[in-house]
């Protein structure tokens, strides 16, 4: 386990023990803290956890879509990659208003 591990590991039972229940938007609820920080030396390798599954192909493309300072999400949709298109259909919801969602996915480019 390296050190970014066990700083989550700290960090989510800090969030047990001292959060508190608050509603959100999914009536399913949260635990809240404020004020929280994880640091990571990058010269002790990638910050990519290893207590839980990521999704390491997605992680990739979208760092290489960051490095390329790209701002359209056509990269990342034909790799699969679908973390930004919900927030990019909020914003041309909000402007153009012209495509319901799934054709609105089909036009990405």
């Amino acid at each position: 386990m390296n050190n970014l591990d066990k700083q989550y590991i700290e960090l989510i039972n800090h969030v047990l023990e001292t959060g508190y229940r608050s509603g959100d938007r999914t009536g399913t609820g949260t635990i809240k803290t404020f004020g929280n920080l994880l640091s990571h030396d990058m010269q002790e390798g990638f910050p990519l956890l290893t207590t839980k599954k990521m999704f390491t192909k997605g992680i990739i493309h979208e760092l290489l879509w960051f490095l390329k300072g790209d701002t359209n999400i056509k990269y990342l949709v034909d790799n699969n990659v679908y973390i930004w298109v919900g927030d990019c259909y909020k914003k041309y919801k909000e402007f153009a208003n012209s495509l319901e969602e799934p054709d609105y996915f089909v036009h990405v480019d």
